[in-house]
């Protein structure tokens, strides 16, 4: 990337990002690469790492933690290994074991939640974890990382003399040491350690009484410090063995260096993939906290920022509990030039800031805090003017600093270029500095690169609206409050309130008074007019927004309506179709079964009647199969009712007033009728049936036909308690009818605890519909499994 000028990482707080991602840190690599990072502009790589932040993040997200510990820099060490007959350093040694321990532990996390972290479990097993080197380390260390006495024979047995040695030795200086006592030989001090080795404290004039060595004396020379001979020749011993000791370990880490040393290749890549993944770990916590996300990349240059807030800004607001006003801004092939105008510490630098610190943190693959459809291009040309850029070391002014900013931006400007220029113009004398702003911003335009300025010069403003391929902004400001709003709004230019914020500075009322009348004897300014429209316009923006809200809601429920009316009437086509083809297969069953009858009752002569009784019930069958199959709507049913007014007869097809299910009267005595259904008779009065000529589609095995009669009161429980089975089932079909024209979700129905039979029929039958959701027990304290609670 090229970045003009160097400063600009500083001027754009991209350190304090850096700062504080190197505190979400485990390692000191970690810290070291963030603190040497380097930008690209490569879209896929930046997309590649920035998805497995998201991955991570997500992670974070649910609470999840990963085990980051012991990720220790052990480039010489392993660079030692290479080396024949290279002895490691126990410590270091140990690290190694450490961080394979970890590093494993970290792996198989990975592994396990591969399903959610796939591209970063996928980057991570591209070098598989060989378990087999842990292996290596346990017969050498214990936990504490001393060597094992059982990591050699030899070490075995030369730790085991030691501690012989050390117990005889204690027992000498013992004796020694008692001797003294009980001959009052001794000092005050008694004993005493010196050149690392117990020594007995003898007064000066009793130093011949011990036998054995001075070691050194008091510095008043009344006590001399003696090692007992006896003593010394087993410390002798005892040195000669900790030599032997410190031999053997030698022996046994170049051992373990030898094994370790062909996987040299490996651990360098356990180490690349720890520090990798530190600093991925690291980013995608800072991104929790800004509530960052992965924008597109574009490969064009053309970039959509929507609620894009400054990190810097957004993370101190935090601590001061204080919302963050967003930015949402677009510059593309049509508007490659925004020039923000508004009020002095209305937003207008925070704005560049934010696009141009955006722009770092991605190239250097960190997530920024916007919203996930916002979309950003990787320009690998940023200049930037933002701050006072006067130089002392080269004798450079604000305005000579800024000239040379804005030559090499002249010199290098193309479409891939974004500037980022704050008070465009500004630093010399003002009518000047806008002309020549103006003659710089015309040739920019040309270049076709893209750029962000903030000005006050009303002819730059003027000039945005006057030439394509550059656009004006305005950074609100509340001209009642007499604050500035912190919010960009594209498309106008920004006035500077000058008089306005002077009226709200405290000025005394003289003071204004003079203002006011230089100012009324003046042609409108262009500010003035600007101050002006951008009121209009707010009070046009927030009428807008009322009218849309309403026309928004309007909308939806108007889809919603006829959603619910498109979804209504295919359903109810495909519970007449499906019900159809069912009631025609069923009834054709039963007239094979009663042809299978009439053939065995032809055989049996002897009964002669059973023969006729069995036409007689198909001739039945045939006609109710004959009204079904012939096609039929459902608007045409109701005035089925009113066809024929003659008296009900004997062999007449009927229903009940508030069901579907069609019978034939078999017999009628004193007004009340036997109605015989498929499996069952009734007995009924006869004023309660009304006839129908063509039998209505029942229920079949999936679907229920909703009731087209008129909508009654309706109650999503149905006590069915004391009914027979039949009754029952008839029952749950007019009440599942009238729960689907009310749309009731939920429904419950009272059978009793009993036998269970009843209760193993509702639910038998209630599986068989496929709109019904699922089936549970009530709750224990409202009837448990003698009533059924179901979902439609």
């Amino acid at each position: 990337m090229y970045l003009i000028p160097d400063d600009s990482i500083n001027s754009l707080e991209f350190s304090f990002i850096i700062d504080e991602i190197k505190s979400n840190c485990y390692s000191e690599n970690a810290v070291h690469l963030l603190e040497n990072l380097s930008f690209n502009t490569n879209p896929e790589f930046i997309e590649y790492k920035l998805a497995k932040q998201v991955e991570i993040k997500s992670f974070l997200l649910k609470g999840s933690q990963f085990s980051l510990r012991h990720f220790y820099h052990l480039e010489l060490l392993i660079k030692g290994l290479e080396t024949d007959g290279y002895v490691p350093v126990k410590d270091e040694l140990f690290q190694l074991y450490l961080f394979l321990a970890s590093y494993q532990q970290l792996y198989n996390q990975l592994e396990k939640n591969g399903d959610i972290l796939p591209l970063t479990f996928n980057w991570f097993s591209e070098n598989k974890f060989q378990s087999k080197l842990l292996n290596l380390f346990l017969p050498v260390f214990d936990e504490n990382g001393e060597i094992l006495d059982t990591a050699s024979t030899e070490l075995k047995n030369i730790r085991k003399s030691i501690k012989i040695l050390v117990k005889n030795l204690n027992i000498e200086f013992e004796k020694a040491l008692q001797s003294g006592k009980v001959n009052g030989w001794l000092s005050d001090e008694q004993q005493s350690v010196r050149e690392g080795e117990r020594v007995i404290a003898v007064q000066a004039k009793f130093k011949r009484k011990i036998n054995g060595i001075v070691v050194s004396e008091s510095g008043s020379g009344k006590t001399v410090f003696i090692q007992p001979l006896s003593v010394l020749e087993l410390h002798n011993k005892l040195s000669f063995l900790k030599n032997e000791e410190e031999k053997e370990v030698k022996k046994i880490l170049r051992d373990l260096a030898k094994l370790l040393s062909p996987n040299t290749e490996a651990l360098n890549q356990y180490q690349y993939y720890a520090f990798e993944f530190d600093i991925l770990h690291a980013k995608a916590k800072f991104a929790l906290k800004i509530n960052a996300n992965k924008p597109q990349i574009n490969r064009k240059p053309h970039f959509e920022i929507y609620s894009g807030r400054h990190p810097v800004l957004y993370i101190r607001n935090l601590s001061r509990n204080k919302a963050t006003i967003p930015l949402d801004i677009e510059l593309n092939a049509d508007n490659r030039i925004l020039v923000i105008s508004g009020p002095n510490a209305g937003g207008k630098t925070i704005c560049l800031k934010t696009i141009g610190l955006f722009q770092l943190m991605l190239q250097a693959t960190i997530l920024i805090p916007v919203e996930n459809q916002s979309s950003v291009f990787l320009f690998p040309k940023i200049f930037t003017d933002i701050g006072d850029n006067q130089s002392i070391e080269n004798d450079l002014s604000t305005y000579s600093a800024k000239l040379k900013i804005v030559k090499h931006l002249l010199e290098n400007a193309s479409s891939d270029t974004l500037f980022l220029m704050d008070e465009f113009g500004s630093g010399t004398e003002p009518q000047t500095g806008g002309l020549v702003a103006e003659v710089i911003l015309d040739h920019l335009l040309k270049t076709k690169a893209m750029g962000v300025i903030s000005t006050h010069y009303s002819n730059l403003k003027a000039f945005a609206m006057e030439n394509d391929g550059i656009v004006n902004g305005a950074m609100l400001f509340d001209s009642k409050s007499l604050k500035p709003v912190y919010k960009l709004q594209s498309g106008q230019p920004g006035s500077s309130y000058t008089f306005e914020m002077i009226m709200n500075s405290g000025f005394d009322d003289e003071f204004i008074d003079l203002l006011k009348s230089k100012l009324s004897g003046q042609a409108p300014s262009f500010e003035r007019i600007l101050s002006e429209i951008s009121e209009q316009k707010q009070i046009q923006l927030r009428m807008n927004a009322e009218l849309e809200k309403k026309l928004t809601d309007a909308d939806k429920l108007l889809k919603k309506h006829q959603s619910q009316q498109v979804e209504f009437l295919s359903t109810k086509k495909a519970y007449l179709e499906k019900a159809k083809i069912k009631a025609e297969r069923y009834l054709e069953n039963i007239e094979n079964e009663f042809n299978k009858l009439l053939k065995v009752a032809v055989k049996q002569k002897s009964e002669g009647q059973s023969n006729e009784l069995a036409k007689e019930a198909l001739a039945k069958i045939k006609i109710k199969s004959a009204g079904i199959k012939k096609e039929q709507k459902p608007s045409d049913l109701k005035s089925i009712k009113n066809q024929n007014t003659e008296p009900l007869k004997k062999g007449d097809f009927v229903k009940l007033p508030d069901g579907n299910e069609v019978g034939i009267i078999e017999s009628i005595n004193k007004g009340i009728a036997v109605l015989v259904f498929d499996y069952h008779r009734i007995k009924i009065s006869l004023s309660k049936l009304e006839r129908t000529e063509k039998p209505l589609i029942r229920k079949t095995a999936s679907k229920v036909i909703p009731s087209i009669e008129k909508a009654e009161p309706f109650s999503p429980i149905l006590d069915i308690r004391g009914m027979r089975r039949e009754e029952a089932l008839m029952e749950l079909e007019k009440f599942i009818n009238a729960a689907l024209l009310k749309n009731f979700p939920m429904l419950k129905i009272i059978h009793g605890k009993g036998n269970g039979i009843l209760r193993e029929a509702i639910r038998l039958s209630l599986r068989s519909y496929s709109f019904v959701k699922s089936i549970e027990n009530e709750k224990d304290e409202h009837g448990g499994d003698g009533a059924t609670i179901f979902y439609l």
